[in-house]
């Protein structure tokens, strides 16, 4: 989902987006730099998404629009044509196709995104 947030939205459209649900982040104007108050802001999306429903259902909503031309795309492919190696070939700059495959209906499909997103992630110590 890190992916997804970072791949989609600029930090101030993700800011913009949790201050309708009256989540405040600092001001990197007080004094905190840019970057420490973009990282809070993707830190606490990704937060927001797992534990508040109302934010992630919101969320799946505007990431639905925003991606809304991959999601079609893969939908409309047959799932046997959706071979790991394809997956396997994400880039970051295909955060729409990477959405639209996580978020398909199909558990074989979906799971093929989750395990390239283990395998993409930062192995933690």
């Amino acid at each position: 989902m890190d992916f997804v947030l970072r791949g989609t939205f600029e930090w101030r459209e993700l800011s913009n987006l949790m201050t309708a649900f009256d989540i405040a982040l600092p001001s990197f104007r007080d004094g905190t730099c840019e970057a420490a108050v973009a990282e809070h802001a993707y830190r606490t999306g990704l937060a927001l998404a797992h534990r508040s429903r109302p934010f992630a259902r919101h969320l799946v909503k505007v990431l639905a629009c925003v991606h809304g031309e991959p999601i079609d795309s893969v939908r409309g492919v047959d799932r046997l044509a959706l071979e790991p190696r394809t997956v396997q070939a994400l880039r970051p700059e295909d955060t729409g196709l990477f959405w639209a495959l996580l978020t398909d209906p199909r558990a074989d499909v979906s799971a093929l995104a989750q395990n390239w997103a283990r395998r993409a992630s930062p192995r933690q110590g």
